[in-house]
């Protein structure tokens, strides 16, 4: 029994409580929605009731004069909602002209409709505009409260005018009962599947938002790190030994594999280095710096180039994880000129002489 109890309060609040919190953002969603409906529906307010008020009702109850004047307030209150939207003071957010055109409509049709109630043609008519009101972006609480008054209303004023039950009122006032249960429904679905897709598209802004700011922070460390590699490059050195060095570094992306290096090596003299981390990136950024660190200590205390070689390799193999491999190219300059080379799957270098071109 009491989960009996709690699926019928669902039913009518299925929200749950982190949806309640955007109810109010609803609202103003909204308001938004019914301000750029403003004008619309003044201008149709305006000219709805138009011909009724020239033309039908003269025609087929031409003793009901009250009615005239009903429908040419609809025509004052559609204009009253046009002027006001040109003052922006008064306005408003977008929901009050519309709940005041509404009103108007819900409040008076009823009246007039129960004169009438033998007319299934007004009848109709009342009818149609209880079930247009659920189409007004508003909430399900305003829509019941106004098809409350209404048909208050129009009990009212049926029990009021002494209109007599016969056969042809009974059959319009069960129609009647059937759009007041389709408002019901469809008016209570409406305001359901508008908070929903609100609630969506507010959930994906939120997840916009949250990536937008992870993106940012990655952006971010990423320029710390490439601020680091480009750190981690050597100063070239004027001359060294008669030596002119200069050189050119562009990464592919902010962090790269590609880097060179100057490391001072036993006997006072000098490797120069250049090396390629396969792919480009992080991964390769973090290798990268491994290498070089491993490169100086074994240019450090090695003069072989095949060694220096041989122990970056079996460091790298045995530290980084994973298919990342590097191509190196190494030098060992002489004070006297003489130079020692050694590749590793590099590119070949290039020898230059000014003398021959």
């Amino acid at each position: 029994m009491q989960d009996f109890w709690k699926k019928i309060i669902k039913v009518f609040q299925p929200y749950t409580e982190e949806q309640l919190k955007l109810r109010p953002e609803f609202i103003d969603e909204l308001n938004r929605l019914a301000y750029k409906l403003q004008r619309p529906a003044a201008l149709l307010s305006m000219v709805a009731w138009l011909g009724f008020a020239f033309k039908t009702d003269p025609e087929l109850h031409p003793d009901f004069h009250e009615l005239f004047y009903v429908r040419i307030g609809l025509t004052v209150a559609g204009a009253i909602v046009l002027i006001a939207t040109f003052f922006p003071k008064i306005r408003g957010k977008g929901l009050g002209w519309l709940l005041f055109l509404g009103s108007y409509i819900y409040l008076t049709t009823p009246v007039f409709t129960a004169y009438l109630a033998e007319d299934a043609a007004y009848m109709s008519g009342y009818m149609l505009v209880l079930l247009i009101g659920i189409l007004i972006p508003l909430p399900f609480r305003h829509i019941a409260i106004f098809l409350s008054l209404s048909i208050s209303l129009f009990v009212a004023s049926f029990i009021y005018f002494h209109i007599p039950w016969t056969a042809q009122v009974e059959y319009s006032v069960q129609n009647l009962g059937i759009a007041v249960f389709l408002v019901l429904i469809f008016g209570y679905f409406m305001d359901y599947y508008r908070f929903m897709g609100f609630y969506d598209r507010q959930r994906l802004k939120q997840a916009y938002e949250e990536l937008r700011q992870y993106n940012q922070q990655i952006q971010n460390d990423l320029d710390t790190a490439s601020e680091i590699q480009k750190g981690i490059l050597p100063d070239l050195p004027p001359v060294w030994n008669g030596y002119r060095f200069s050189s050119w570094w562009q990464p592919m992306e902010k962090v790269s594999g590609d880097f060179f290096d100057l490391i001072p090596m036993p006997g006072d003299s000098l490797g120069v280095l250049v090396a390629d981390v396969m792919g480009h990136g992080i991964p390769a950024a973090l290798v990268t710096t491994m290498a070089k660190i491993t490169f100086q200590e074994q240019c450090r205390r090695n003069t072989r180039l095949d060694e220096i070689f041989y122990h970056v390799n079996r460091e790298l193999c045995d530290n980084v994880p994973g298919p990342e491999y590097l191509t190196a190219f190494l030098i060992r300059l002489e004070k006297d000129g003489t130079v020692h080379y050694a590749n590793a799957s590099h590119c070949n270098a290039l020898v230059y002489r000014s003398a021959t071109h």
